[in-house]
């Protein structure tokens, strides 16, 4: 997952956003900042003092100018203020941090710490993944994940029209962004999980788990007996997480699967 803050000079708060959240240490997250009219000045003073008052070293910083391979790279680019996300209309990955994070240039120590800390709030926020029932402006977004997981992708008509026949969506939220999804058509007290996908800038955080983790619940509530799905026989990956999370091996499916044909073996996990 590709982070990027932008504020307009680079030195005081971008640089801050970058520096904290390196500071969390999440796996596979990778952090830059830029600014719109940033010319390779060093990070402020009072920036660097806030920033070594909580234990975060971040000497040496240059500021960087943004520019478009920038914007591109990133996964989501968080913006300072709403005039910094003006200038970037066009992209579809730029979001506001928070409600906006004032520009401390000019104050002293004790208005860097308070940048400082309501960066490092929203900055919280936005690393704690939220699951939730999906609405009908998520489903580009599922549509999406579909597009970029499957070789037989699910369209938005599609996933409109399973939500009307009684699939529900829960979507994983973070960073903004809807990065995973589970589906499950229910029938009766019968769950049938339709698909399970995370992004792959998102992969490997554990994400799939907290999906399934959470459909459990959704299950719970909804009186199911079980739930059931299919997975590609050579799926090792998939096939180890199911088994974690308690499902067991109860049938298989000879070329369930086309492009390519392959075996299905079923899985079910009683709720």
């Amino acid at each position: 997952m590709n982070i990027l803050f932008v504020c307009t000079g680079n030195t005081c708060r971008s640089p801050m956003a970058e520096a904290i959240l390196k500071s969390k240490n999440l796996k596979n997250v990778s952090v830059k900042s830029a600014g719109l009219a940033a010319f390779g000045q060093p990070i402020s003073e009072n920036s660097l003092k806030a920033l070594e008052n909580i234990g975060i070293d971040f000497k040496g910083y240059v500021s960087k100018p943004l520019t478009k391979e920038l914007v591109l790279w990133a996964d989501a680019v968080f913006c300072m203020s709403q005039s910094h996300a003006d200038a970037l209309k066009g992209f579809d990955n730029i979001f506001l941090l928070g409600s906006g994070i004032a520009d401390p240039f000019g104050g002293d120590i004790s208005v860097y710490e308070a940048c400082r800390d309501q960066i490092n709030r929203e900055i919280e926020r936005l690393i704690q993944p939220e699951i939730d029932l999906a609405t009908e402006a998520d489903f580009s977004a599922i549509a999406d994940i579909e597009k970029e997981c499957f070789l037989e992708p699910w369209s938005e008509t599609a996933i409109k029209e399973g939500y009307e026949n009684n699939t529900h969506y829960l979507v994983l939220r973070q960073f903004g962004r809807v990065l995973g999804y589970v589906g499950v058509q229910t029938v009766l007290d019968e769950g049938y999980i339709t698909n399970v996908a995370v992004l792959k800038c998102a992969r490997q955080m554990g994400h799939a788990k907290l999906l399934l983790c959470a459909l459990n619940t959704f299950a719970k509530e909804k009186g199911l007996s079980f739930l059931t799905l299919e997975v590609r026989k050579s799926n090792k990956a998939a096939r180890s997480l199911y088994e974690k999370c308690g499902y067991k091996i109860v049938g298989e499916r000879r070329n369930f699967y086309q492009n390519p044909k392959e075996d299905a073996i079923l899985y079910t996990r009683e709720v």
